[in-house]
């Protein structure tokens, strides 16, 4: 595992800090240069989840906490019951981002327990401790040997909408609270997606037409008009100077002319033998993932499947070589796939392979 050291956070009152004495961001890593935006961040995330600054206090042991962060990593800390300065009893919250590249291979009660025995937690969540380090190590020696505190069930990495909080030993499950003007205003987006997608298929099927009949039929009829024309004037008997015209009156009946076939025009043709290569590389996709160990959206224009090792190296290498720029290989068994338009978090497989297909069917 390339990544050997996490960012994190403290959050708690009674030291100065984010919001002076007030609930705020105490420490945090280097990385985050703007620690009012983190700290910010941080408090809108709460509030989406219904969760106050102090969370829940635990009375004896250590309470967790696990939510997404953005649109690939997730948080998940210890939360430590203490006081502030006026003895107050309030909470510590050792906060810790988890990129996705940690989350895609270990499970969420595995990075717990790293992270617990690499770094003395307890210590650095006391008031005014003086050991924070910048980051928290996943490498290393053990120096804690205390059993590190782990959800009660083995969770899945949660989607967008999802959290989970832990304190006595009570496993919470967490929502996204989505408000109703924001629900509208998604609806109103989708019907205006959708009203969109119909004006694009009406102008298509109307161009299609207008080509075919408009365009393309006239032009054969008069191609074929002139070549029977030159026919009549060549083998007709030289009359006078003038040659005879060509009419309906003086040739042969139209029983005699040889028969028109109506074929497609070539755009037809070039359309159908696409759709068979895009059923080709859908048929592909699925089969390479279809026994996949883990998948998710990232970045809602790209997703990646952890896929077993036996997987189909021949199926793979044909993939590839088709789609070097849209289709790459991590760790030797994740497979990244970027999408020409996004999706939502909670796509499931046959969505994001259609997503990805769409850049083929424009």
């Amino acid at each position: 595992m390339s990544i050997k050291n996490l960012r994190y956070w403290v959050f708690t009152s009674g030291e100065q800090g984010i919001h002076g004495l007030d609930w705020g961001v105490k420490h945090a890593s280097e990385y985050f240069t703007d620690r009012q935006k983190l700290d910010s961040d941080y408090r809108a995330l709460l509030r989406d989840f219904g969760l106050p600054p102090s969370l829940e206090r635990p009375v004896n042991g250590v309470g967790l906490v696990l939510m997404s962060w953005d649109e690939s990593n997730f948080i998940t800390g210890f939360i430590f019951p203490g006081t502030d300065h006026g003895s107050r009893p309030n909470t510590s919250s050792v906060i810790f981002a988890v990129p996705y590249e940690i989350a895609s291979i270990k499970p969420v009660n595995e990075v717990i327990k790293t992270v617990w025995e690499k770094n003395n937690i307890p210590e650095i969540a006391l008031k005014n401790s003086q050991n924070r380090p910048d980051t928290l190590r996943l490498e290393g020696d053990s120096v804690v040997n205390e059993t590190a505190p782990c959800f009660s069930e083995s969770l899945s990495w949660p989607g967008r909408n999802k959290g989970f909080i832990q304190v006595y030993g009570r496993l919470s499950k967490l929502s996204r609270f989505v408000s109703e003007s924001e629900a509208q205003k998604s609806n109103s987006l989708s019907l205006w997606k959708k009203i969109a997608m119909a004006f694009v298929i009406f102008l298509v099927v109307s161009s299609y037409i207008f080509i075919r009949y408009c365009v393309m039929r006239p032009l054969m009829w008069n191609t074929l008009n002139k070549y029977f024309t030159v026919r009549q004037n060549i083998n007709a008997p030289v009359i006078s100077e003038s040659p005879e015209i060509f009419s309906p009156d003086n040739h042969e009946s139209e029983s005699q002319l040889p028969e028109i076939i109506d074929t497609p025009a070539p755009e037809v043709n070039k359309v159908k033998d696409s759709n068979i290569e895009i059923n080709e590389l859908r048929e592909d996709i699925l089969k390479l993932c279809s026994n996949y160990k883990d998948f998710k959206v990232t970045g809602k224009k790209e997703f990646k499947v952890k896929l077993n090792k036996n997987f189909d190296r021949e199926l793979w290498e044909k993939l590839h070589s088709k789609n070097k720029n849209r289709i790459s290989l991590i760790q030797n068994v994740i497979v990244t796939f970027k999408l020409s338009e996004p999706v939502v978090d909670n796509a499931d497989l046959n969505e994001c392979v259609e997503a990805f297909l769409k850049y083929f069917m424009k």
